[in-house]
């Protein structure tokens, strides 16, 4: 009797679409008639069970990409960005979502596109409030303002002297000390007119 009991809870698993170990999975998707409409319900089965073997069932080789793509970022793992070739798009999609998820820069190095890399580096070193990790931005312009948003977020006065022009400098101590309302920081700004303003509004704001 229990033998036979055991023979249907397991038959009834098979026939449900779904194991114990979960390694079964019912293809929800296979009934489906319009190709796209079935790569992206594929797509959506595999990022739901991480299951990686439901991706190869997808005919278009760009949605294969996505969904592992979709798998890696769900997992944070990404080996599996190492997949996916002759595609520098979903690639740098996928290195650089997990990069920016798990704060890890070393990840932004892989990614190919240049503005895509440097919105990755830019993301994690404002995350991480690493200036350092600003360096390897080539935007001046982006560069700049990493540094600067990381400057403001800290308050670190050594750090305004990491932009590159003196305007940038003066501003970014004009911003910390007004911040911290501390007038010795307008001390150390050389355009008149910049420390001027400073002193007037952190010694108003102290009377």
């Amino acid at each position: 009797m229990k033998l036979l009991t055991l023979i249907l809870l397991i038959s009834l698993i098979f026939i449900s679409g779904c194991t114990i170990t979960g390694f079964f999975v019912k293809d929800s998707c296979s009934n489906e008639t319009m190709p796209a409409l079935k790569d992206d319900c594929y797509v959506k089965l595999a990022a739901n069970t991480t299951n990686m073997d439901i991706c190869k069932k997808i005919k278009d080789q760009r949605t294969v990409h996505y969904c592992y793509t979709e798998i890696a970022k769900k997992t944070n793992n990404a080996t599996i960005c190492s997949l996916i070739e002759n595609d520098p798009y979903w690639r740098d999609i996928c290195f650089g979502s997990i990069a920016e998820s798990t704060s890890d820069a070393s990840l932004c190095f892989v990614i190919i596109n240049e503005n895509s890399k440097n919105k990755c580096f830019k993301t994690v070193a404002l995350a991480k409030n690493d200036s350092e990790l600003c360096k390897p931005i080539t935007n001046i312009t982006e560069k700049e303002r990493c540094i600067y948003e990381i400057a403001k977020q800290t308050n670190n006065i050594l750090i305004c002297s990491l932009l590159s022009t003196q305007l940038n400098q003066d501003t970014c101590l004009y911003k910390i000390a007004k911040n911290t309302q501390n007038s010795t920081i307008c001390a150390l700004i050389k355009i008149n007119q910049i420390e001027q303003r400073c002193l007037n509004i952190t010694n108003s704001t102290n009377k």
